[in-house]
């Protein structure tokens, strides 16, 4: 696909000047940008566009970007990670980590940021939908629609984001739109049913969550009891948790303890918990006090293999390597 070919295919985003000299593409379609991947942007009707990129990254690479006037885009990772942070016209920030197996629902009219893909294979599947397209898929029946959705569909909306894990079956039709894309020639009636299947799984999650929220206030005091546990994990994130345990400890049900978090930092409770005994792991390393197999069973991982995986996912490179590296990089 040649640059020009690319600009006619522009749903509103923009690389800053550093990054791609403003040329307009999707958030997540950057593979092309950067020369090595395999990218793809397949428009299955009026409206909807399925965008695919499969990127090796030897190393971390940031891209920032613009938006203007952007579609609707459902993002799912199919592998690798990418870290993302988006500032809103207001100046407020907001940053997550946009891994394997998680989705991305977002709308992002004047919002700028910056998209930082970390070593190894990344692979997202997102779907750009129009405005007029999401009001044709609900039949112009709005009322069972997340708010934020219906606002988009009426081309009333404002800044939407909502990050977290996929819902399974929305997962497994971007993996296999992912297959289909990769092949030749394209099958789009194929690619057309797995980007719908994708976006009613999403929204149907979307719709149980927007049911939990009416049924959980959101209290200050609820803020602060989910804030200390996150405390309470990071000091002690080698134990085993259980979620209703961590729930009574916040003095909530397990439903709404898991929704609270979710709503404040955009993942899971045991991603969080994931996420800090692998900080602990590469602390640990950095001393050099543990070998890799203790290191693994004191941070809670199953077995060594597990923790290395679960580390080279996260960090790029093998738990080992990033020990002898550390040993020999000479000290600040």
């Amino acid at each position: 696909m040649t640059l020009d070919e690319e600009k006619t295919l522009s749903l509103g985003v923009g690389l800053s000047k550093k990054s791609a000299k403003s040329l307009k593409v999707p958030l997540f379609f950057v593979a092309d940008k950067l020369k090595k991947a395999f990218s793809d942007i397949t428009e299955l009707r009026g409206g909807l566009k399925l965008v695919y990129n499969d990127y090796l990254a030897k190393k971390s690479r940031s891209i920032d970007f613009s938006v203007s006037a952007p579609p609707l885009e459902f993002a799912f990772c199919v592998s690798g990670s990418a870290s993302v942070e988006i500032r809103e016209k207001s100046g407020e920030k907001k940053s997550f980590l946009f891994e394997k197996g998680m989705s991305a629902v977002f709308f992002l009219p004047k919002a700028k940021g910056t998209i930082t893909i970390r070593p190894g294979r990344l692979k997202i599947v997102s779907l750009h939908v129009a405005p007029a397209f999401l009001k044709e898929f609900v039949d112009d029946d709005f009322s069972g629609l997340p708010r934020e959705l219906a606002e988009i569909a009426a081309e009333r909306g404002d800044f939407f984001l909502r990050v977290g894990q996929s819902p399974p079956s929305a997962l497994a039709a971007a993996k296999q739109a992912a297959d289909a894309l990769a092949k030749s020639p394209k099958n789009k009636l194929f690619l057309e049913g797995k980007a719908l299947e994708a976006m009613a799984a999403q929204i149907s999650e979307m719709i149980e969550e927007g049911n939990s929220a009416a049924l959980f206030e959101l209290k200050p005091s609820d803020v602060e009891a989910v804030k200390k546990i996150r405390e309470f994990i990071e000091a002690n994130c080698w134990e085993k948790f259980s979620l209703e345990e961590l729930a009574l400890k916040a003095g909530m049900s397990r439903a709404k303890f898991a929704y609270v978090h979710r709503k404040l930092f955009f993942s899971s409770v045991f991603e969080f918990v994931r996420a800090a005994r692998l900080e602990k792991a590469r602390i640990a390393l950095l001393e050099g006090e543990l070998s890799v197999s203790q290191i693994a069973y004191e941070y809670g991982f199953s077995s060594p293999s597990h923790f290395a995986r679960e580390f080279s996912k996260k960090f790029g490179v093998s738990p080992k390597k990033y020990a002898k590296n550390a040993k020999i990089s000479p000290a600040p």
